[in-house]
């Protein structure tokens, strides 16, 4: 539910009080001058709740805890106090986290499963991107760094500084209502999963542009070869040809990744969207 920008005081809940699946909550940049209440910790389907720049008072109360689907808390911009709760932690889910512009005490608790999705680079500095990190390296996601699109996502290739990175950035346009349960659903997905023939997520970045907006993106390995569809259908300037071997050895690669993906792990996956443009070549020409 999406009530952002309103003048709307008073109750927090209201009518909406008895929406016990509600997955999403934006109230921010309102005129709530109350505590957060209680009944919020009854939400267990909730994944966003953002209340930034109101007037809210009061602690950030421990029951927000429970709510152990939560993916984004934004409570910035308020009129909170006390002590950060220890029980943030059991948020296993949470991506981000905003409490500033208000008069808490305190350390963020430590998550357990904190940079899950690139525990195999713990240490690089890949897995402490930011937006202006990306935004530089894709030189302001221009035109000529622009890879693709989808259904609500624009990819850019990207060289990361200091040490000349080549990345891939998926960036989700959050205009598009779908876009946020995506990035969301495919964090879950790609944080458990590991396997040769899976291009490799190198990390993910939840925060806000220049303007206050929401940014959310992918970094992915970057493969030198692109698509197999290049292969496939190469044009005037390109000469591009796989002989019959090395379409042979493709295919396996694909139907190996498609094996793990259904067999290899506890809950299988399905790609929904198999095609020459969605299978990528490194510099080995392996898919």
């Amino acid at each position: 539910m999406f009530l952002d920008e309103n003048q709307i005081s008073g109750s927090i809940l209201g009518v909406i009080a008895n929406l016990s699946s509600l997955e999403l909550l934006h109230m921010s940049n309102n005129q709530f001058t109350v505590h957060i209440p209680p009944d919020i910790g009854k939400f267990q389907s909730l994944q966003e709740l953002k209340l930034s720049s109101n007037q809210l008072f009061g602690n950030v109360p421990s029951f927000l805890g429970n709510l152990t689907a939560l993916t984004q808390l934004r409570l910035d911009r308020n009129n909170l106090q006390g002590n950060i709760p220890s029980s943030l932690v059991d948020c296993q889910n949470l991506i981000a986290l905003d409490l500033s512009w208000n008069s808490l005490n305190g350390t963020i608790p430590h998550q357990k499963n904190q940079q899950k999705l690139s525990s195999d680079l713990e240490g690089n500095s890949l897995l402490k991107v930011s937006y202006q990190s990306l935004l530089q390296a894709t030189d302001g996601f221009s035109t000529t760094n622009w890879i693709g699109m989808g259904s609500f996502v624009s990819v850019y290739k990207g060289i990361l500084d200091p040490d000349g990175t080549i990345i891939v950035v998926k960036v989700f346009n959050l205009s598009h209502h779908e876009a946020s349960k995506s990035f969301i659903a495919e964090c879950e997905t790609l944080r458990s999963i590991r396997h040769r023939n899976l291009v490799k997520v190198l990390t993910a970045c939840s925060s806000v542009d220049y303007q206050g907006n929401d940014f959310k993106a992918l970094v992915y390995e970057f493969m030198e070869n692109g698509s197999v569809e290049r292969y496939l259908h190469p044009n005037q300037i390109e000469d591009l040809k796989l002989n019959l071997l090395q379409r042979v050895n493709i295919g396996i690669n694909v139907a190996y990744a498609l094996d793990y993906l259904h067999h290899g792990i506890l809950a299988p996956i399905v790609h929904r969207d198999i095609k020459p443009s969605n299978v990528l070549l490194d510099k080995e020409l392996v898919g």
